[in-house]
Formats: structure tokens, sequence, C-alpha cells
């Protein structure tokens, strides 16, 4: 059978009413474009399944496409009727049921690829914002939507920027889910950095580390910081984030916590960001001898020496540079 014969049977068994037809068709499908992946083919099936995607009304084909979707990643590039396939996709965005709409942030996460610069034409950034500050949006539905925000930022980092302010305020509501503040923060470091630097990220990071003092944030934040760090183009602004770094390594008791601001002083001095903050080499060098001095763990102990070892090596390249 030829592979045209072959689509062709197969969109019929899409169009039965039983169940197990529908996505044993997709499955079908799906092997059918992993072993002939032409681009015709490739288009035409994956327009048909937006189609099925659309049109289902019990979810249970819908996690078949997005299972499909997810197994032909590498194909969504040849995709060439991308307006048509996103907008079938998106359209399921205004279901009622909020699986639906759950399963269509996933989907949208599997595609990213495909929707590039075109989320503001798609309408993605008002509907994510009124999905994440809605207090009736469900747990599933809100973590859907973090992280297709995650994974389109990846592919276009201004996607979701002028959230940046609302997504803030929700980490500092004190009723927000404890894992959606995590997911809001892991979002935030995908973002354009002109942005964040814009909306005062780092006195919100300060204030919520001293007011939510969780381990999991507080490391989550450490990540932020440490990319705020590399990026931030104001001296003083940059300073302030290597000594709030520095705080953690000095002052906190937490293993975890240590170890993330030494991480993140490892990921720093292997960059140009030191080298600009010559004043703080001492300070640093002083910081991480004491919390050696004073640990017996070896993961802190490791990651200390590595710091030092880094310091050394970029004090040393400082000093013969012309």
């Amino acid at each position: 059978m030829t592979d045209s014969a072959s689509l062709k049977a197969l969109e019929k068994a899409l169009r039965r009413p039983h169940l197990e037809d529908c996505c044993s068709a997709i499955v079908s499908l799906t092997n059918l474009l992993l072993t002939t992946p032409t681009p015709v083919l490739v288009n035409n099936v994956l327009l048909r399944l937006a189609e099925v995607f659309r049109m289902d009304e019990t979810n249970h084909v819908r996690v078949w496409v997005l299972w499909a979707c997810n197994a032909s990643r590498d194909l969504l590039p040849v995709v060439h009727s991308r307006a048509e396939f996103l907008r079938r996709v998106v359209h399921v965005l205004g279901s009622n049921d909020d699986l639906a709409r759950a399963l269509t942030w996933r989907l949208l996460a599997s595609i990213a690829v495909l929707i590039g610069d075109q989320s503001l034409d798609l309408g993605l950034q008002i509907r994510a914002s009124k999905a994440l500050m809605s207090s009736e949006t469900t747990e599933v539905e809100r973590h859907a939507v973090l992280y297709a925000m995650t994974e389109i930022s990846k592919v276009d980092p201004q996607a979701f920027a002028l959230l940046v302010p609302n997504c803030l305020e929700k980490i500092k509501d004190i009723s927000t889910d404890d894992a959606v503040k995590l997911n809001l923060l892991k979002w935030l470091k995908h973002c354009d950095t002109r942005e964040l630097a814009s909306s005062s990220t780092f006195s919100s990071l300060v204030h919520f580390m001293a007011s939510y003092p969780t381990t999991k944030f507080t490391c989550q934040a450490i990540h932020l910081l440490t990319h705020l760090t590399t990026h931030c183009t104001s001296p003083p602004t940059r300073l302030q984030m290597l000594q709030g770094l520095l705080h953690f390594v000095e002052r906190d008791s937490r293993v975890l916590v240590i170890a993330a601001a030494l991480r993140s002083l490892v990921c720093l001095t292997r960059t140009h960001v030191l080298h600009m903050a010559p004043e703080l080499w001492p300070v640093i060098v002083q910081a991480v001898v004491s919390r050696l001095v004073d640990t017996t763990n070896v993961t802190v102990q490791f990651l200390g020496l590595h710091v030092l070892h880094q310091s050394m090596a970029s004090i040393g390249i400082a000093h013969v540079d012309p």
C-alpha cells in the first residue's frame, strides 16, 4: 500500500465513532510519519491531527494527539501550514473544559518551535495571564500554562515578557501554591533579560527570599539570581547581586542552599562577571575559606575548593591581561 493509500485508510479510521479505532489510527499515523517523513506527508498528517484535537469531545483522543506530536517533535520544522495548524490547536483554549485547555497548553509546549514569534498574534499572552491570575484556574491547567510559557520562552524570550510584573506579584501572593511559585521562578529564567531588569526582579527576589525562605524556593531563586547577575549591565546592581550570593555562602546554615550559592559562584567565575568586580575577589576567598573551615559536608567542600580554584585562575588572568 502506498503512503497516500495508507493515509486515506487511516484518515477514514479517524472518523469512526469508536474511540479505540481513532486512537489506534493516531498511533499508526505517527508510525507512518516516523518511517516516511516526507514534507508533504508530515504537513498533511499533523494538520489532520490538529483538526482531530480541535474536534475531540472526550479528551482521550487529545492525549493521543499530544503523544503523537511529542513523538514527532523533530519533524515539526517541516510543517509549512503553521498558521492553520496553530489556529486549530489554539481554538481549544476557548473551551469550557479545564482539562482540554490544560492539554492544549501542553501541546503548545511541545510545538513551541512552530510558534516562534507568533505568540502575540495568537493571543497567548492574554490567555496565559488570565489563566495564571484567575482564582478559578485549576492547578492542572496552571502548571500546564507555566510549562508552555517556559518552553515557548526558550524559543522566543520576549513571548511572555510583559507578564513578568504579574508573575512577580503572583509569587509574592501568600495564597499561591508552592509548586506554582517554583515554576514561575523557572519560567522567569527564560524571559528577556531586559524585561527582568526593568521589572526590578532583583529587589523582588531579595524580598521573596527574606519572607519566604523555604529551601527549594531559595535554591531556585539563587539560580535566577545567577542568571540576572550574568546579564546585568549595571555595575552597582551587579555588585549587590554578587554580595547577595555571598550572603548565602557565609550566613546560611542549610547545606542545599550553600551548595546552590557555591555552584552559582563557580558559574560566575567562568564568565566575565567577576573580572568586572575585582574588589570582591578577597571577599569571595575569605567567605569560601570560612565556610570550608566550618563544614564537614563533602559536597560543600568540593564546591568551595572549586570556587577557590576558579577564582585564583580568574585573578591570575586579570593580572596578566594588558
